[in-house]
Order: C-alpha cells, then structure tokens, then sequence
C-alpha cells in the first residue's frame, strides 16, 4: 500500500525458453481472413459496428489517413 492509501500492482515476469535466430514465420503470417482495407474504411465500418454516425469532421481525418496510407 502506498502512503496515499493506493494500491499498486507489480508483476515478475521470468522467462522460461531463449534461443538465438529467426522466428517462426507463422508468427507474422496473419491467415487468409483478414484484407487490407484504407483506414477511412476501417474508422467507419469500426463506428457503424458501435452505432455511431460518421460525422463530417471524420470523413475528413479518414480521407487523410487514407492519403498518409498510399504514401506508404
């Protein structure tokens, strides 16, 4: 407990196996569910699911994800 009455959490992690090299490639290998999609695609599907409506204010933050998105 602290002097101010709080709590605070505190963990140990220990690790158990270390071995130098490559990872397993399945690691990074996402399945063939998944599909790229633009970011302003994934913001209004992600508020639609939440029952929000995309404001105007939105669309316009999307559409610059998406530009920053293609720069890539």
């Amino acid at each position: 407990m602290n002097p101010d009455g709080s709590l605070t959490l505190q963990a140990v992690g220990k690790a158990v196996n270390f071995s130098l090299g490559e990872p397993d490639s399945r690691l990074f290998d996402p399945g063939g569910q998944y599909q790229e999609a633009l970011p302003s695609a994934v913001q209004s599907r992600s508020l639609e699911q939440a029952g929000f409506e995309e404001t105007p204010d939105l669309k316009e933050r999307g559409g610059k994800m998406d530009e920053r998105y293609l720069r890539r």
